[in-house]
């Protein structure tokens, strides 16, 4: 949903656990290896598909599977050096961050609105590396507690003129590399174990991923996603405004 996992995993556990802002920042990327495993889960033929499509050789190569691997360099660029450097960041004022981003996004919803409804929206294999690129670049900032990865992510692809559809899809496509990555980055550089307590976080966040992932799906082709846009970027500025009082 388009609301900073972070953020909230940041608050809860500073409020409710007394973790310290890098040890709850920790706490929520470890919590996305389930989030991942129920993308695989629901997205498990699309993902069969891309595997089998990569020993059939260049000339059968599937355009997911570019989009797979730019993107997530993309997020590698933008997300590593946020989280080495997740100490500083933490002094930065991250409620003024989210009224801007939720502007940003706000704005996008108008333009989605002004859209006219005979314009040919693009679909998947469409996307180029630029593309694929940038989007991975944004989703690596969303590392920043606050900032929502689908938020921005849809957001940006919404903007590209991709149809709705597409637009969660890839989404949530480009979300397993990263979640799983940043998870192993973490467990890695922070010799962060897994307790009990998070591999039941980590389960929960599986379960609740499945039923979000197909809600989602499921409305794409019947709102107005200039609706959720405006629906996402009232509650960034709502958040970025609570935080600043």
């Amino acid at each position: 949903m388009p609301i900073s996992s972070e953020g909230l995993v940041a608050l809860v556990g500073n409020l409710a656990w007394g973790r310290d802002f890098e040890d709850a920042i920790a706490l929520a990327l470890l919590l996305h290896i389930g989030t991942a495993l129920s993308a695989i889960v629901y997205f498990r033929r699309e993902i069969k598909t891309l595997i089998l499509d990569t020993y059939k050789g260049p000339r059968e190569s599937n355009p997911l599977l570019a989009f797979i691997i730019y993107s997530s360099i993309g997020s590698a660029l933008s997300g590593i050096p946020i989280l080495i450097g997740i100490n500083s960041i933490s002094a930065l004022n991250g409620s003024v961050v989210m009224i801007i981003v939720g502007s940003l996004v706000w704005i996008n919803g108008a333009v989605q609105t002004k859209q006219k409804t005979a314009l040919k929206l693009r679909k998947i294999d469409s996307i180029n590396w630029v593309e694929a690129t940038g989007a991975g670049l944004i989703q690596g900032l969303a590392i920043l507690p606050g900032l929502s990865r689908s938020g921005l992510t849809i957001s940006f692809l919404l903007f590209r003129k991709y149809e709705s559809k597409y637009a969660l899809f890839l989404s949530f496509l480009m979300s397993i590399p990263a979640s799983l990555g940043a998870a192993l980055l973490i467990i890695i550089t922070r010799d962060f174990s897994l307790q009990i307590e998070e591999i039941i976080g980590a389960v929960v966040a599986f379960f609740i991923g499945l039923i979000t992932i197909h809600l989602l799906i499921s409305l794409a082709s019947r709102i107005r996603f200039s609706s959720f846009l405006f629906t996402a970027g009232l509650v960034l500025i709502i958040g970025g405004i609570m935080g600043l009082i």
